[in-house]
């Protein structure tokens, strides 16, 4: 349990991922904190509510999941994916840029140690059930993904990406740019989109 808070809850080879790789079916990088001012941008173009399933895929700490489950999102269910063991570790004490503080939650978020390019463990813990799809991936993920998701998830299932994009053939529904106001540092400025399943051609 984490704090008063979250509940995390790890699943698959946790274990034996400590002493061995997991094996990778794309191109992938190290993880890299996400914002939290990125964050909150993307939840609230995608309309994150209490009805969603929120997943992100290459979760890191789990600090999306962690906003996305509290006010004024407070999604039903919070599942992460994370190739590396020890990064998942830090979901179940992040304090990651304040994203836990505010309100409380008493939401499950699952953490899982895998390859989120993995259609098998993808299908085996329940992706089908997504609404909300939540993205901060190399494009050499971002393309296993796209053909991943349009046979896996629901057509109205929702999912947003911060800073790459898909192939062009798959268009956005909207899109913004966080930083144009000063909101990050170093003048830094992340594009945001957003797309729904049922428009991937790929």
């Amino acid at each position: 349990k984490n704090g008063a808070d979250v509940w995390i809850c790890f699943e698959g080879p946790y274990r034996a991922c400590m002493a061995a790789a997991v094996p990778r079916a794309h191109l992938g990088g190290g993880w890299v904190p996400l914002e939290a001012p990125v964050i909150m941008a993307m939840l609230e173009l995608a309309s994150c509510c209490a009805t969603d399933n929120v997943w992100d895929l290459g979760c890191g700490d789990a600090r999306a999941l962690h906003m996305a489950v509290r006010s004024p999102f407070s999604a039903a269910a919070a599942t992460g994916i994370e190739l590396d063991p020890e990064v998942a570790a830090r979901a179940a004490t992040a304090r990651a840029e304040g994203a836990l503080a505010g309100s409380e939650a008493n939401v499950i978020a699952r953490i899982i140690v895998g390859d989120a390019a993995d259609e098998e463990l993808l299908t085996g813990t329940g992706i089908s059930e997504a609404t909300l799809v939540v993205l901060f991936v190399t494009p050499g993920l971002l393309g296993a993904l796209a053909p991943l998701l349009r046979k896996l998830c629901s057509p109205a299932c929702r999912v947003i990406a911060a800073t790459h994009s898909f192939d062009a053939a798959w268009q956005p529904v909207a899109q913004r740019v966080v930083g144009e106001d000063g909101e990050l540092p170093g003048g830094l400025r992340r594009t945001i989109r957003l797309w729904r399943v049922s428009d991937c051609p790929l």
